[in-house]
């Protein structure tokens, strides 16, 4: 037989011929399978899959009819013309949902990405596990490369669908723990938990000269749970008064904020504003993202922000080449007049 075709049931909802021809779509536009070349008879196919024929021959039907590949009197199927196929490099993020931390990022990513001729596709699924395989099921074939942010997805569900051999090779990873999803990937480790110890040090006299240190939570983002645990670790560690609030109401003189959302952000110097506080002297202030403003505000505000150059440099050179490489990038803290 001169290719193999199908890797097994992946996916017990989707259709067996759909996940066959899925198959031999990746197989195409991954270069497996190249212009020109015969696939397996309807006969040979079954026997080697054991699927029925009515299966393997509806997938050679939508596979004819999108024009990937053609038939041949008494000959059989081939792999079609390749201008069927893409003509540069596809890659597809797959990203929780965009937050006040990673929009920026992701845009800017996607200027690279199209710089280097390369097309980017980004989906987002919302922490929900069906949504994700859906999107794989019916998009995944047409992407030479993944990458992922997985934020708080750490389930056994979710780790199952990255061990599938669609992204064998294939995944890059924005992880927030070592060692928890699949094999054969390119992973970029964030230590949120340890890089809020190792970044709030350097400010500790700052932050000790506020009555109390508070945590705002937002409230239409999600964000990585790492966050609270190296919060609370850091002001165990440093004796620090520490509070998590959910909605800021009103605002203390004498305590510092930490904000991980930009509504929270504006909405906190409003009430600065309002109760006639002075930023960096009354009250305190760390945006846990960065922006370009931030350095233009009438007293700068301090940023932490693990979305930066350095992580950007990483995953673009991850996605323009092959490998199975970790690296670790730490957060970038910028200390300005709002503390």
């Amino acid at each position: 037989m001169e290719a193999t075709l199908y890797d097994g049931l992946v996916n017990q909802r989707t259709p067996k011929y759909l996940q066959l021809a899925n198959s031999i779509k990746s197989k195409i536009y991954t270069g497996t399978l190249k212009e020109g070349q015969r696939l397996p008879s309807i006969v040979e196919s079954s026997l080697a899959y054991e699927l029925s024929r009515d299966t393997i021959l509806r997938a050679y039907k939508d596979l004819h009819r999108t024009g990937l590949i053609t038939s041949v009197y008494r000959k059989g199927y081939f792999v079609s013309s390749a201008k069927n196929k893409p003509n540069s490099r596809s890659i597809l993020i797959l990203i929780n949902e965009y937050t006040s931390a990673n929009r920026i990022f992701y845009q800017t990513l996607c200027s690279n990405m199209s710089k280097n001729n390369i097309y980017i596709d980004v989906k987002q699924y919302f922490n929900d596990t069906e949504k994700l395989e859906k999107i794989i099921d019916e998009k995944g074939v047409y992407y030479h490369k993944f990458l992922l942010e997985p934020l708080t997805m750490a389930t056994e569900r979710f780790k199952a669908i990255l061990r599938r051999k669609t992204f064998r090779n294939r995944m890059v990873s924005i992880l927030y723990e070592k060692n928890t999803l699949s094999d054969s990937r390119q992973d970029v480790f964030l230590d949120i938990e340890q890089d809020i110890q190792t970044s709030f040090k350097k400010i500790l006299p700052s932050l000790k000269a506020y009555d109390g240190l508070n945590l705002i939570l937002p409230e239409n983002e999600n964000f990585p749970y790492q966050i609270i645990k190296g919060f609370f670790k850091l002001c165990d560690t440093h004796f620090l008064k520490g509070s998590i609030i959910e909605e800021a109401e009103k605002i203390h003189a004498g305590n510092a904020y930490l904000v991980l959302d930009e509504p929270s952000l504006f909405h906190l110097m409003k009430l600065i504003d309002s109760n006639k506080l002075e930023l960096g002297a009354d009250v305190g202030l760390i945006a846990m993202f960065e922006r370009e403003y931030f350095q233009h505000t009438s007293k700068k505000i301090t940023a932490l922000n693990w979305f930066n150059d350095s992580l950007l440099k990483k995953v673009t050179s991850m996605l323009l080449t092959d490998g199975n490489d970790s690296f670790h990038t730490a957060a970038k803290l910028s200390i300005r007049e709002s503390l």
